[in-house]
C-alpha cells in the first residue's frame, strides 16, 4: 500500500516536470487540443490520466487478477498523482471546449 503512495509522489513530480508551469504556460510536452468543427477542445493531462487509470484498473481487474499487486498500486498510484498535478495546479483544470 505504500507503493500507492510512492506513485502518487512520482506521478505529481514527473507532470510537473513536463507541464507547463503556470496556468496557460507551455510546458515540456505540449498540450493536448483536438479541433472539432469550430471548437477547441484541451484535452488536459490529468484526463488522460483519470482514463489511463479507469483503462488499468478494468484491465488489471477483468482480465488478470483482482487482488491487485505492488506494481499495481504504484502505477495506479502515478496516475492519482498525474491527475492531482492537473487539477491543484492549475487555475483552468475544468475549462475543456474553448
Amino acid at each position: 500500500m505504500l507503493n500507492l503512495l510512492y506513485g502518487t509522489i512520482l506521478g505529481y513530480i514527473t507532470a510537473s516536470v513536463f507541464a507547463g508551469q503556470k496556468t496557460g504556460e507551455k510546458g515540456v510536452i505540449g498540450a493536448l487540443i483536438v479541433h472539432y468543427h469550430k471548437l477547441k477542445i484541451h484535452i488536459h493531462h490529468w484526463i488522460i490520466g483519470l482514463l489511463l487509470l479507469v483503462v488499468y484498473i478494468s484491465i488489471d481487474l477483468f482480465f488478470f487478477d483482482i487482488n491487485p499487486t505492488p506494481v499495481d498500486y504504484a502505477v495506479m498510484g502515478f496516475f492519482i498523482g498525474v491527475i492531482f498535478q492537473g487539477v491543484f495546479h492549475y487555475s483552468d483544470w475544468k475549462k475543456i471546449i474553448g
